[in-house]
């Protein structure tokens, strides 16, 4: 794949350039001026004007993929404010089809197409990933039958946009993608580099699975994985109601047909009944549900030849919890940790590596199930998302054989930025086989299975 046929330098028609970026540094449209260098298989265009470094880098990879990395740097002596910051791809010809997916509980990767009449945007609403929509967009050109599809890992609330542009007597369709922009309002310190979403794309045969192994063999070449064991969740068994007799019952039969892995999920911690007011304090039930027997239950998995496994929720507090009331300033409008804190990190990372270590957990789930529509502080969770993949690699670092499964509700954050963080994705909490097969059949359009 020739870049050149996504990028446009000259400025003719007014929207040309690599960048969209405004701030208090002013904007950096299609007028800037890049130097380009060559090496290999790579390519890097660099912007800068003494206070404002943009870093454009084309890397191609297997079957036609190319990866674009783009880096912001505050090269002044001040701090600056971003407020808008989007990698730019110009497309040539102006009659498209766009394929867009909507991504919600229970209807996770539901894509179609849409004829681009004037613009089509997709954008996550929170604070979870895949919050309304997921990150992908492809164009069908509808006079050459030729596709193209863009993949995005995002790192912040995300935006993805194609637009029309007439000019001279002519259209122009431009593809944008980066943070999402409402609101943003992102401090970089003198000498700070901020990252933007990596880009993935590459051409397509196929409008129906969008070539979707070009994306599998380059992310799975990238980041291998782990084979995914066969694993049992107590869940729908009987929900949060936990008997740790009948799970011993079933741990047994588990083993008799070769599971390797069993979960105990929500309702396993806090006190009294009821779970969901009690996430945040990771301390196992006495009075009821597991009765502290726990540790009891762990051995009796290990023995059978299982790995032991654990719900956790580690990004959302109850209100009724020891956790949010010794403290509160770890939390975000009382509900959220605030991964942009690394006291907060400090004491999440404690919290649940204690229960690791007590239960000798081999397998965690992490779960998700709010989420905030808007970043307050104006970073576009830019910042919480960063602190949130340091406590992952942290985790990594000091538990190497630990297995993390990634749920938010579902799929709510289930994408490529997280898909490296992660073993796995629980797909959906819809169990039903027809609507279950939809969902995997989309979402391995834009991850791998």
């Amino acid at each position: 794949m020739r870049i050149e046929n996504y990028i446009d330098l000259n400025d003719k028609l007014g929207v040309s350039g690599l960048f969209f970026a405004v701030g208090s540094f002013g904007v950096v449209d299609g007028k800037a001026r890049y130097e380009r260098k060559d090496e290999g298989e790579k390519t890097t265009f660099v912007y800068a004007d003494g206070k404002v470094h943009l870093v454009a880098e084309f890397e191609a990879q297997k079957n036609g993929v190319v990866v674009r990395r783009d880096r912001f740097y505050n090269g002044g002596a001040e701090t600056t404010e971003i407020y808008s910051l989007l990698s730019r791809f110009s497309l040539t010809g102006n009659e498209y089809e766009v394929y867009t997916q909507y991504s919600g509980w229970q209807h996770e990767s539901l894509g179609d197409w849409q004829r681009l009449l004037t613009q089509i945007t997709s954008a996550s609403e929170g604070i979870r990933t895949c919050d309304g929509a997921a990150p992908v967009m492809a164009f069908h050109d509808l006079y050459t039958e030729r596709n193209t599809v863009f993949h995005l890992l995002p790192n912040a609330e995300w935006q993805m946009t194609a637009r029309k542009f007439p000019r001279n007597d002519r259209e122009r369709v431009i593809f944008e993608c980066g943070f999402y922009d409402r609101g943003l309002r992102l401090s970089v310190m003198p000498g700070e580099c901020i990252e933007l979403p990596t880009v993935v794309f590459f051409t397509a045969e196929s409008k129906t699975d969008l070539d979707a192994y070009k994306l599998h063999e380059w992310f799975l070449g990238e980041y291998p994985r782990r084979r995914l064991p066969i694993l049992y969740n107590s869940w729908l068994y009987a929900f949060d109601e936990i008997n740790v007799d009948e799970l011993i019952c079933q741990a047994r039969t588990c083993a008799d047909m070769g599971i390797e892995a069993f979960m105990v999920d929500a309702g396993w911690f806090g006190k009294g009944k009821g779970w969901w007011n009690q996430v945040g304090d990771w301390e196992e039930k006495t009075e009821n549900g597991p009765c502290g027997r726990l540790s009891e239950l762990s051995e009796k998995v290990r023995e059978l030849g299982m790995s032991f496994g654990l719900w956790f929720e580690p990004e959302r507090v109850g209100p009724d919890t020891r956790a949010i009331s010794e403290h509160p300033d770890f939390y975000i409008a009382g509900r959220f940790l605030d991964f942009s804190n690394p006291l907060a990190v400090d004491f999440i990372f404690g919290e649940i590596s204690k229960a690791i270590d007590k239960y000798k957990v081999g397998w965690v789930k992490f779960d998700f199930n709010m989420t905030i529509p808007y970043d307050t502080s104006g970073n576009a969770f830019y910042r919480y998302m960063r602190g949130q993949r340091e406590f992952i690699e942290r985790l990594r670092k000091k538990y190497p054989q630990l297995y993390i499964t990634n749920c938010a509700a579902g799929g709510g954050r289930m994408e490529l930025g997280q898909a490296i963080l992660f073993d796995d994705f629980w797909l959906s909490d819809n169990q039903g086989p027809t609507e279950g097969v939809r969902i995997v059949k989309d979402t391995i359009k834009r991850v791998p299975p």
